[in-house]
């Protein structure tokens, strides 16, 4: 597996109500991505991992003394923004990088963790170098990621779309695709969890 270095920010943010509307209600509705290990995945219909834990830290200095809860609400990549703008969250803790034109739409924290790409690939297939997959078929999480415009800069064309991390992993894992490419600390919690990655 060759790590390519491109920078990516974790959490964005754009309250859709305010503050002071969120402690009014006393619910805050955070946007969550689920099987991002170990980041955040779902056990048993309860979420866990570093990002809940500083989802709760937030809310936490959000409400202060005050009564309050979280609401976490199961985002795929294409549903971020969207449900931002229409106000069905406050806000996201997950996988986002930023860029000019998601800027024009919401607005970013400061980003709490940096990542390189990372690509997961079966060990029976033996891949060594990038180059080798430039005829493979390349799945990406979403619609239109930065790593799939990287990719097509490249001039790699044989790219898809899977809608979940779970899912792009299962086409790896089933011989459905030959790489997955995204941020390395997914694809590599992956690689972690099944031995033949």
């Amino acid at each position: 597996m060759k790590l390519l270095f491109i920078a990516a920010l974790f959490c964005a943010a754009l309250f859709a109500d305010s503050l002071d509307q969120i402690r009014q209600n006393g619910v805050i509705r955070i946007g969550v991505r689920d099987a991002h290990p170990p980041l955040c995945e779902s056990n048993g219909g309860k979420f866990e991992g570093f990002e809940i834990d500083l989802a709760n830290a937030i809310a936490k200095e959000i409400f202060g003394k005050k009564e309050g809860k979280i609401e976490f609400i199961p985002l795929s990549v294409n549903d971020r923004i969207p449900f931002l703008e229409a106000n069905k969250l406050d806000l996201v803790i997950g996988l986002f990088s930023i860029t000019n034109e998601r800027k024009r739409k919401i607005d970013f924290s400061i980003p709490y963790l940096s990542v390189n790409l990372g690509v997961l690939t079966r060990k029976a297939d033996a891949f060594t170098d990038i180059a080798q997959l430039h005829d493979k078929k390349i799945v990406f999480e979403g619609d239109a990621t930065v790593a799939e415009k990287f990719f097509k800069t490249k001039g790699f064309k044989n790219l898809d779309h899977c809608a979940s991390a779970k899912e792009c992993y299962e086409m790896i894992r089933n011989g459905d695709a030959d790489g997955y490419i995204n941020d390395n600390l997914i694809v590599l919690a992956y690689s972690v969890i099944d031995d033949t990655l």
